[in-house]
């Protein structure tokens, strides 16, 4: 999976095409604006003068058009304009006076105010351009120009088309280099700021996978141990509050267990509206029982006070399971890292036994913490297979050794 979507690197290259477009066009009309005192004075015909003002007033025409959302329609009239531009001007004065220097440039240009992707419009341009070319060089040599210039006129109009044409490619190309330095600084920090949003998202073992465009397999961990933590009075805190001001409690008071996780090197895993899940041990080598019921004490302490800021008697109960469980990313789409197995029924089934404000834990995970906590036998819980499971209750105030962080 690559740090962008699909869709973003193409729509970046579309929008430095249009920038590079919007220079042409206006390069263009400098060109064709230049060349009417040309046509007044020099070749002493008011109308080429005229014509290249009115050409000039098209080009400016398709700055609006691209600035009104019609950026296609706007480079296909730059390349028809451009073509009739050039028979206008080769029909007026004939060929051998540097008219042809243009027609590289204008091969060239849809190169430049196209996108990679966009294929068909690139083809139709150049056919445009060409049909428009092979048409007007065979009128130009066929017939006489309409305008009749001595020797030195011929050369001064000759040394202005290859100065033009040079300048105009020159600054068009100076103007693509530029917005693609812009364009590839955006795209860098575009790709920052998604992928730091995927090490939100997933692990971060898992992220730089993704990133590196890596499959990424379901697997299977020996052991690791699974928290559920289930607020108890927030249904009724609903009807009392606004939509926004729960939703704001209900994120403050998640975000200080986020804070907690990672500060414990606990994963979170995902909220499922009031009920928070974490694990340890979904990679080798990390599995951290002892800190994830820190975690669970501490989300009841956490809680507590929420409840006391808000006047309201919220409560948690917090489920923990120790064993085998197979982790893995869900979807293309937000991708959402999660795990799967025996011991995430029996966490979620510990949290639905347990009382408010304990740690209710399964007979692996007090087997595991037997001498760092002090914990009493709870009543056998009843899986849905009708299985009878032991289960144990954290003493909260008579943990014997506190877990290192």
């Amino acid at each position: 999976m690559a740090a962008l979507g699909p869709a973003a690197i193409p729509a970046i290259e579309v929008h430095l095409a249009l920038r590079v477009a919007n220079v042409g066009f206006i390069l263009a009309a400098c060109v064709a604006i230049g060349f009417a005192p040309i046509g007044y004075f020099l070749f002493r015909s008011p109308e080429f003068a005229i014509f290249s003002i009115g050409f000039a007033v098209v080009y400016l025409l398709c700055t609006f058009v691209a600035s009104s959302g019609l950026g296609n329609a706007a480079r296909v009239m730059f390349c028809c304009a451009g073509s009739a531009h050039y028979a206008t001007v080769l029909l007026c004065v004939g060929p051998y006076v540097g008219g042809q220097s243009w027609v590289a440039v204008m091969l060239s240009t849809p190169m430049l105010i196209y996108a990679r992707r966009e294929t068909k419009l690139i083809v139709v341009s150049i056919a445009i351009l060409l049909t428009g070319i092979a048409i007007v060089e065979y009128a130009s040599h066929v017939r006489s120009p309409l305008l009749e210039l001595d020797e030195e006129t011929r050369n001064l109009t000759y040394l202005s088309n290859i100065f033009s044409s040079a300048l105009f490619v020159t600054l068009l190309l100076y103007s693509y280099s530029r917005s693609s330095i812009a364009n590839y600084l955006k795209l860098q920090g575009e790709q920052a700021k998604s992928q730091e949003m995927l090490y939100e998202l997933v692990p971060s073992l898992i992220a730089e996978k993704m990133i590196r465009g890596e499959a990424i397999v379901a697997q299977s961990q020996g052991e690791c141990s699974v928290l559920f933590a289930d607020i108890a009075g927030f249904t009724k805190l609903s009807t009392e509050l606004s939509p926004i001001h729960l939703v704001e409690v209900l994120n403050g008071l998640f975000s200080e267990i986020d804070q907690q996780c990672e500060d414990l090197r606990i994963e979170k895993i995902k909220t499922i509206g009031d009920c928070y899940m974490a694990a340890t041990g979904v990679f080798p080598g990390q599995n951290r029982p002892a800190e994830l019921v820190q975690v669970g004490i501490s989300i009841i302490h956490i809680v507590a006070n929420w409840a006391v800021r808000l006047g309201h008697p919220l409560e948690v109960r917090v489920g923990i399971s120790t064993g085998q469980a197979i982790c893995g990313v869900i979807g293309r789409k937000r991708p959402l890292f999660d795990i799967w197995g025996q011991t995430v029924n029996i966490a979620k089934l510990m949290e639905t036994n347990s009382a408010n404000n304990k740690v209710l834990v399964s007979e692996m995970t007090h087997w595991r913490l037997r001498g760092q906590f002090a914990f009493e036998p709870f009543r056998p819980v009843t899986a849905k297979s009708g299985d009878s499971i032991k289960a144990f209750e954290v003493i909260l105030t008579e943990a014997k050794t506190p877990p290192s962080a």
